[in-house]
């Protein structure tokens, strides 16, 4: 394996323990600003109505700057660190070894959870339209009651116009591409295309490159603006939660994060220019999210200004594509130096054994699989109330919260559900050790 000889180094044990700590509270942390971001969905202003349960009328511009930004990065660190894990158990394991573990905590709990999943957000969804008012707007279904219109709808629901719905289970499905992709062509790679390996040295040697310099996070983000040009919805990365066949824009982006999280594995010591370059990199991601996120809200208030929409000249389709471009080339670079910031931080912050994150980093596989029908029936129980904003944001995530940490408490961590998704059972006190980086998702 090459090693730059520019590299910088730290004692093995340092290293070590900074390596999974760190990245055990990065991952965990992703997940959980997921769990925020379907948390206040109901509360975004710009989203059309329909697209979610419930569309509730109070807002805030700090909603929509939150639920922007979050987007802009916490996938694409997610499948970066699943990558570098990815890595590192192909290699203690081997091909057979991978792909049964593969198999068995991605690929089960995808089987086991999306059923539950569909079923809920069916019946939540039928519940907040009926709540909104749109099943009586429907003369074909206002006569029924909630369960006849569940019956009707639920296959229409499952087999929709534009695709299978995977779900926020979508995570899962692109990581078993992947791991497959893994188990294909790493061992044509290493066997037949690059059999010296110098092909992947040549990708050592510009990875550690850039890595070693303060801008190298910008010309990595510069390798994301191809696949960020077939994007289709306006809003950053499509999110590909439909349809078995993978968007191959969306699959590119994470498919690519991915894939530099794997060969960042193959020269660990890289990892410490995170963390020397972290506050660069949160100056630079700082100021071209903000150029992002001004750019979307500005468009998007403005065509939902009343009557801004009739009065608005007409722009030609080359200028519209021509702006689209140009808007996600900058996004694609925002959320890479996003990402260095977010993992160079959490290495500068969490480097330290911590029981507290350790327990978060287990529980929040558990909780991000389950959480969408959790934060949707709080989000449903309080669109009625004229509550201020601020104050729905807590009564959908803290009780949200309290049952998901709770039912990982009592239903998984002791049970056959633990081990399922965290390879073990804690009946009894255990230490700690590297090999539980690798049973969560990654």
């Amino acid at each position: 394996m090459f090693i730059s000889a520019s590299s910088p180094t730290l004692p093995t044990t340092a290293l070590s323990a900074e390596r999974y700590n760190a990245l055990d509270a990065a991952r965990a942390i992703a997940l959980l600003i997921g769990i925020f971001f379907h948390g206040v969905e109901s509360l975004v202003s710009f989203l059309p109505p329909m697209l979610w349960a419930v569309k509730d009328a109070q807002t805030s511009v700090a909603i929509d700057v939150f639920f922007y930004v979050a987007h802009v990065f916490r996938m694409q660190a997610f499948f970066l660190l699943s990558g570098f894990f990815a890595h590192m158990l192909y290699h203690r394991r081997g091909a057979q070894g991978f792909l049964t573990h593969r198999a068995a905590r991605i690929g089960l709990p995808l089987l086991l959870f999306w059923p539950v999943i569909v079923v809920s957000v069916q019946l939540l969804w039928t519940w907040g339209y009926q709540q909104m008012g749109y099943l009586a707007m429907n003369p074909a279904i206002a006569h029924m009651g909630y369960w006849q219109i569940v019956a009707q709808n639920f296959r229409s629901f499952i087999w929709m116009s534009n695709g299978f719905p995977l779900t926020h289970l979508w995570f899962l499905y692109y990581l078993l591409w992947f791991c497959a992709g893994v188990l294909v062509l790493r061992p044509l790679l290493a066997k037949a295309l690059d059999k010296q390996g110098k092909f992947r040295q040549g990708i050592d040697s510009v990875i550690s490159f850039l890595m070693n310099r303060w801008w190298g996070s910008l010309l990595f983000g510069l390798c994301t603006i191809p696949a960020m040009w077939g994007m289709k919805n306006g809003f950053g990365v499509d999110t590909p939660d439909v349809g078995l066949l993978p968007k191959w824009a969306s699959f590119l982006v994470y498919g690519g994060y991915f894939t530099f999280g794997w060969f960042l594995h193959r020269q660990k010591e890289l990892l410490a220019n995170f963390k020397k370059y972290w506050k660069v990199n949160l100056c630079i991601s700082l100021i071209l999210v903000a150029l992002v996120t001004a750019s979307f809200l500005s468009t998007v208030y403005q065509a939902m200004a009343p009557g801004q929409q009739a009065g608005t000249p007409a722009v030609d389709p080359a200028t519209m594509q021509l702006m689209s471009m140009i808007y996600n080339s900058f996004y694609g670079v925002a959320s890479m130096t996003a990402v260095f910031a977010f993992i160079g931080a959490m290495l500068t912050f969490f480097s330290r054994p911590s029981r507290p994150i350790r327990y978060l980093s287990d529980a929040s596989y558990w909780m991000y699989l389950i959480h969408l029908p959790v934060v949707v029936f709080f989000q449903v129980c309080v669109y009625p109330y004229e509550w201020h904003w601020l104050l729905k944001v807590m009564a959908i995530l803290l009780p949200s919260l309290a049952v998901l940490l709770l039912s990982y408490q009592f239903l998984v961590r002791s049970t056959f559900i633990g081990v399922l998704l965290n390879g073990r059972r804690y009946g009894k006190p255990a230490k700690y050790t590297q090999q539980a980086n690798t049973q969560v998702p990654s």
